[in-house]
């Protein structure tokens, strides 16, 4: 099942083995909020770049979660695998045989319960010799485009990223007030009088390397100028894979349009695209960007799916 856009399932209850994935959310939607497993015994739940905020097994299962997903309560009344390097914020364990490959930041187990515990080969077939951990990783953060902004404009910037806190700071607050959210992963950010700043955005999670980008803020009091958009160049992809892509223009806001959303799906969060290559065929996306006082712009690049 996968969820993308403005899609919110508050309350969803697995009977048996699914896959769970969201993508391409819009800011301020939710995806899955709440999952329950109550499904035959050996059931399998698949998490891919979710942010939960409740999971709870009642029955036998094992749940598979990836590196970009994070849990915040997870609630285990049965045995339960927990396979995965992903971040689970507090585990509550309320049965004998709960089992994981990264230890939960917080646990907390029920009264005559075994403790849960690390899978003892959950490193095997990796390499004896390797000495990898999961503090060998690092966070990942993709990189944010300059923003131009008019005096008094306002604009929401998403932040790609699989970390569990944001850190974002500027080196002039005169030029521009930016302020960010932890939750919607974005970025707001208004022009205050003409100049250049420069943002630093920091990513990080436990067990993880933090990493930063920085990007520029350029405020000009650009009233019947030309709009700023730059080209995108053709881009070609396999099934399946997701491609980020950052849009360079000095306007408010831009729109999308493709032709072929069988071929490729395309959304926006602020000024970084996200496509996913979904079967062979080619699609063109067009982006356009026309901020009031600014002369309309736009700019198309084909999509290949291989």
């Amino acid at each position: 099942m996968f969820a993308s856009r403005d899609t919110e399932l508050s309350s969803v209850s697995i009977k048996s083995s699914a896959i769970l994935e969201e993508g391409g959310l819009y800011s301020g939607s939710r995806g899955f909020t709440n999952v329950t497993v109550n499904a035959p015994k050996g059931t399998t739940l698949t998490l891919r770049n979710l942010k939960l905020n409740k999971l709870k097994t009642v029955t036998d299962c094992e749940v598979v979660y990836d590196d970009n997903t994070i849990i915040n309560y997870a609630y285990t009344n049965a045995p339960t695998e927990l396979y995965g390097y992903g971040q689970i914020n507090r585990l509550y364990c309320n049965s004998d045989g709960v089992y994981y490959d990264a230890r939960p930041l917080y646990v907390e187990t029920a009264r005559g319960c075994a403790a849960p515990s690390r899978r003892s080969n959950s490193n095997s077939g990796s390499g004896s010799g390797s000495g990898s951990s999961s503090t060998d990783k690092k966070v990942t953060l993709h990189s944010i485009s300059d923003q131009y902004l008019d005096i008094g404009e306002k604009k929401i910037v998403g932040i790609d990223h699989n970390g569990s806190s944001l850190k974002v700071t500027t080196s002039n607050a005169s030029v521009a007030k930016v302020t960010y959210s932890n939750s919607k992963s974005h970025i707001t950010m208004t022009g205050v009088k003409p100049g250049r700043a420069t943002i630093k955005v920091t990513s990080s999670r436990s067990g993880y390397t933090s990493r930063t980008v920085s990007f520029e803020i350029v405020v000009k009091d650009t009233s019947g100028s030309k709009l700023q958009l730059s080209g995108i160049s053709d881009k070609k992809m396999e099934e399946g894979s997701v491609r980020y892509i950052s849009v360079n223009t000095n306007a408010s806001r831009i729109k999308l349009s493709n032709s072929n959303s069988n071929v490729a799906q395309v959304t926006a969060d602020g000024f970084q695209l996200k496509v996913r290559a979904i079967k062979a065929g080619t699609t063109t996306v067009k982006v356009t960007a026309s901020p009031l006082g600014l002369y309309l712009q736009e700019h198309h690049f084909p999509s290949d799916c291989l």
